[in-house]
């Protein structure tokens, strides 16, 4: 998925059901680069903006690894 495709949810949602519906992949991963910061496919106003990975990279080592972690997991299950 690329910027263009990710205007909103909904947009976002029926594109990934048509191409798993073109594909009979049903379970058909789809990915999209989305690290937070300026690397950001999904924006605001419909998706939360998370920090950029450079942020962990500048905290102490075991709160940068936490973070980074719990920003991940934010962003996957939105």
């Amino acid at each position: 998925l690329f910027g263009r495709n990710c205007v909103s949810k909904n947009q976002v949602k029926e594109l990934v059901a048509s191409v798993r519906e073109c594909t009979g992949q049903a379970d058909m991963p789809v990915l999209i680069d989305q690290e937070g910061g300026t690397v950001a496919r999904l924006k605001q106003p419909e998706w939360n903006e998370y920090l950029p990975a450079r942020t962990f990279g500048e905290m102490p080592l075991e709160a940068g690894v936490e973070s980074a972690r719990i920003s991940a997991h934010l962003m996957a299950l939105e």
